[in-house]
């Protein structure tokens, strides 16, 4: 085999591979770059952050909006057990559950709790 030769089934070769490597990369987010942790705060996260405000313009409040934000801060499961089923529940409930999403993660502290109420302007009266 010349050199020449050897050197046309080179690029066949690098397609195949980088063909292959791209499938096992969409399967397999595991061999996806990561970014490290260091890297993330330094230089990604301002321009993360800043793509994320350009793509959430004009987002309105949701089912699926509510329902992670109130996992996101663990109080889904309460939520449930104080006003009922989310999926039952319409828009004009969703800033009632933002408030007692935002109570129940100051619910541990006798003060705290009270310190929200204070900021929601609610009066609560414990019997």
């Amino acid at each position: 085999m010349t050199y020449k030769s050897r050197r046309r089934r080179q690029p066949h070769r690098d397609r195949t591979r980088l063909r292959a490597n791209a499938q096992r990369s969409a399967s397999d987010p595991s061999d996806r770059t990561e970014i490290r942790p260091a890297n993330l705060r330094g230089r990604y996260r301002k321009r993360l952050l800043r793509l994320l405000v350009q793509a959430t313009h004009g987002f309105q409040w949701t089912p699926g909006l509510i329902h992670l934000l109130l996992e996101e801060l663990y109080v889904e499961d309460d939520i449930i057990a104080l006003l009922g089923a989310m999926h039952t529940a319409n828009e004009r409930r969703i800033p009632q559950m933002v408030a007692v999403a935002i109570a129940l993660r100051h619910s541990w502290r006798v003060d705290d709790f009270y310190g929200i109420v204070r900021r929601l302007n609610v009066t609560t009266h414990v019997t």
